[in-house]
Parts: C-alpha cells; structure tokens; sequence
C-alpha cells in the first residue's frame, strides 16, 4: 500500500511540475549536472560604498559622450525606477513561493521512498544542487533590487556616473536572473521529471514482478 502511494505521488508531482511555469545561475552540463557559476558579488549595506564597489568591479571608464547624454535625459525617466521596483519585489516574492512549494514537494517524496526503503539517494542529491541553484538566484535578487534602489534614489544630474554604474548593474543582473530561472526550469523539467520517472517506473516493475510470482 505504502508503495502504491509513493506511485501515485511521484506519478501526480510529475504531472504537476511537467505544467508548472518557473521560468523568469546555474547551467547545465550535456549530462544533466549543475555546472558551479562563481557566487553573486556582495554588496555593501551603504549605499556610496555600493557605488564604490561598483566602479571597482567595471572593467572600462564610462565614455563622455554617454556621461553628457544621460545627464540631459536621466531625470525625465527615473522615476521608471519605482514601478521597476515594485514589478521585481512581486517576481521576487512569486519565485520564492513556487521554489519552496516544489521542494517541499519533493522532500515529501524523498521521505516516502526512505519510509519505504526504497533508494532516494539520487533524487535527494537533485534536490540538494536545486537548492544551491535557487539559492544564488535569490542571491542575485537582492543584488538587483539594491541596484534599483541606487538608480532611483541617486541624484542622476549631480553623480551621472554614480547612476550609470547602478544601472548597467540591473540591466546585467536582469539578464543574470532571466538566465537562472530558465536553468532552474530545465533543471526540474529535465533532470528532476527524469529521476522521478525512474523512480516510477522501477516501483511499477517491482509490483508486476511481485504479481506475477503471486
């Protein structure tokens, strides 16, 4: 009976994840494994030693010309910046939830198959990279929304560089974000939705074999 129900819950969990959008970092290799990308670059509490951090991490001088442009064009559009803020605090606080949903999910899973002395090792190693991969994509998340934060509260006209630097940062961790959470989408649709058929399918064996030396 325990095992009927451990088919059943993995059979119903992969339909789940199979329909469920986690799409907005990690990268796979071709066998399916998590490739380790170095962690999110911390940022300071305060926000001039944010700046500082920021001009210490650019690799080319910010040309003139862009310096004089954006200073004549930036505070017609900061205040794009709140709303930019507001959109991101709500993915944000959606990823999280969808994250530990399906992990607890999974857990679920992994506690079934231990309870049922069935072999959890590799799906328990699955969900354990899936954690780190969420754990740097909310890593990132922060980093982006202090970022916001700076290009919307600096003066842009006074400290044109100050902003430029906030800015090039969100739009390079904007790109970062979109790039994990696709990852983590082919992670559990490709890797986990695997494991969890195998799992499926060596329990729906086990059971035929069993029927049949009944």
């Amino acid at each position: 009976m325990i095992r009927l129900k451990v088919i059943a819950a993995t059979s119903m969990f992969v339909a789940v994840l199979s329909m469920t959008s986690t799409g907005l970092g990690y990268a796979q290799t071709g066998d399916g494994t998590a490739r380790e990308r170095p962690n999110p670059t911390e940022r300071a509490d305060n926000a001039q030693e944010r700046r500082q951090q920021r001009e210490a991490d650019r690799a080319e001088a910010i040309d003139s010309f862009r310096l004089e442009r954006t200073t004549e064009r930036c505070a017609a559009t900061q205040d794009k910046f709140q709303t930019a803020m507001t959109r991101a605090a709500e993915i944000k606080s959606n990823r999280a939830d969808k994250y530990a949903a399906i992990t607890a999910k999974l857990e679920n899973i992994i506690t079934r198959l231990d309870v049922s002395d069935i072999d959890s090792s590799e799906l328990s190693g699955q969900v354990a990279v899936l954690g780190d991969m969420v754990s740097e994509f909310k890593g990132l998340f922060d980093i982006y929304q202090l970022a916001l934060e700076d290009a919307a509260s600096i003066d842009c006209v006074t400290d044109t560089e100050g902003f430029i630097l906030a800015l090039d940062e969100a739009r390079s961790l904007r790109d970062d974000l979109k790039t994990g959470s696709a990852e983590i989408k082919t992670y559990i649709r490709g890797t986990i939705i695997d494991t969890l058929n195998k799992i499926k399918q060596a329990l729906n064996s086990d059971d035929s074999a069993g029927e049949e030396e009944a």
